[in-house]
């Protein structure tokens, strides 16, 4: 559990929602545990259809000159993942190991390494940092706090020029789910907070008719923004169990916690 502040607490998805590879299923489909196709359901259960040529997205399955990940015939959109590979490296050495066979059987194996573990989130990198302060840890030269690395190695995601929708692994825990939406929107405006500086930077460097998007969980669903004028603005909540993959994937994971 990560403390943003004392009313917002973050903890992130568990490693196989975030690493395409991390369970082994050699008997299934090819990367069927992919964050992507999970995403995929998710967009075409939302706004997106009916906004985007009211018409379902497929998925790109070779994507060999850098093309969007999804597509139908009115508009294009890629997946990144908004978290430091730090952050995913650590979790893919603390995580137990899962296998899935043929017949859907788990298995779990021990974790590479054991023990309390410490990790980095954007959210809290980017908080406090004007775009010029982003700007200048780029151009630095001099030796650089871990901090300002993983800053660094997020910059070449903040510049990609296509219509992009980030996931933020992580799932925002609600103290009281009786009043969901004010504590919603309480959230969106400390997001707009913590993030204000990454979006600037990335429109120093894309045209303002590229779309940005950034997702998390909420309440059992996730949540959508899109960037409007350098705003953070609520674009859609879709219910996780628009994705059966999604769910699949809670399911295994729910068995280990």
């Amino acid at each position: 559990m990560i403390c943003m502040n004392n009313r917002i607490k973050i903890k992130y998805l568990n490693i196989s929602f975030i690493n395409k590879g991390f369970i082994s299923d050699v008997d299934s489909e090819k990367n069927k545990y992919n964050y992507e196709k999970y995403l995929l359901d998710f967009v075409n259960n939302s706004k997106f259809i009916l906004n985007y040529g009211n018409e379902k997205f497929k998925y790109r399955e070779q994507q060999s000159n850098g093309e969007y990940d999804i597509y139908n015939s009115d508009y294009e959109l890629d997946f990144k993942l908004f978290i430091p590979s730090d952050t995913v490296n650590t979790l893919n050495k603390y995580s137990y190991n899962i296998s899935v066979d043929k017949n859907s059987a788990i298995t779990l194996y021990d974790s590479e390494s054991h023990g309390t573990y410490s990790v980095y989130n954007y959210l809290g990198l980017f908080n406090n940092l004007s775009c010029n302060d982003i700007i200048q840890i780029e151009k630095r030269n001099s030796p650089m706090l871990e901090n300002e690395k993983e800053i660094l190695r997020s910059l070449k995601l903040l510049k990609i020029k296509k219509n992009v929708l980030y996931l933020i692994p992580i799932e925002v825990i609600n103290p009281n789910k009786k009043t969901s939406r004010n504590y919603l929107n309480y959230i969106i405006k400390k997001f707009n907070n913590y993030l204000l500086s990454a979006i600037k930077y990335r429109y120093t460097y894309i045209k303002k008719t590229i779309d940005t998007f950034f997702c998390f969980i909420f309440n059992n669903s996730i949540v959508i923004l899109k960037c409007i004028n350098d705003k953070l603005t609520l674009y859609d909540i879709v219910s996780i169990d628009k994705s059966e993959l999604f769910m699949n994937l809670k399911d295994i994971n729910t068995i280990w916690t």
